[in-house]
């Protein structure tokens, strides 16, 4: 459990895969501290991530490589959360941050595939279910405007986020295509 009542917690794996594991501990950031996770290798986060004031970011600094998110909660509070790598699994319990939620690539020209199930190399594949993890009263914000120049496409099933509270923004300098028909 690490727990920090005031200031930053920021731990770097520069060399190796991060996991994020504690027997129901995780990392508590109780003041208005940010929390930065970032690796070179596979992140993995299996316990919660909570920051009641500040930030959260969470990064692979290598290309196409996994950010694994599969248990408990992160939650940011009314702070934003940052996911940024070119792969990513959002199976947990649910990611929530009422400043807003931004997923990002990696490398600026890696492709977003929204509502597919199936996972593409060189492409970050979000499915429906995936998107459902996400909880805002702000903007969820897929595609880093001015930075990614790859395509974002929705797969030709309907994604439904008639349930969600957030609003949606999709950015990108290349194409937004969506294949629904709708």
């Amino acid at each position: 459990n690490i727990d920090a009542s005031t200031g930053i917690v920021s731990v770097t794996a520069s060399n190796g895969a991060l996991t994020v594991t504690a027997a129901g501990g995780g990392i508590v950031a109780t003041g208005a501290g940010d929390i930065t996770l970032a690796s070179s290798g596979i992140l993995t986060v299996s316990d919660p991530v909570t920051s009641v004031g500040g930030n959260i970011s969470l990064s692979v600094t290598t290309s196409d490589t996994n950010l694994n998110f599969t248990a408990d909660d992160i939650n940011a509070g009314a702070g934003t959360v940052t996911l940024r790598a070119d792969d990513m699994s959002l199976a947990g319990a649910s990611i929530t941050a009422n400043g807003g939620i931004n997923i990002y690539t990696k490398d600026a020209d890696t492709a977003i595939f929204l509502g597919s199930d199936t996972v593409t190399a060189n492409q970050l594949d979000l499915t429906a279910a995936e998107l459902g993890v996400l909880a805002s009263s702000g903007t969820v914000r897929i595609g880093e405007n001015g930075v990614n120049t790859a395509a974002i496409n929705v797969g030709s099933a309907a994604v439904d986020l008639s349930g969600e509270t957030y609003s949606l923004t999709l950015a990108t300098e290349g194409a937004i295509d969506d294949t629904t028909g709708g």
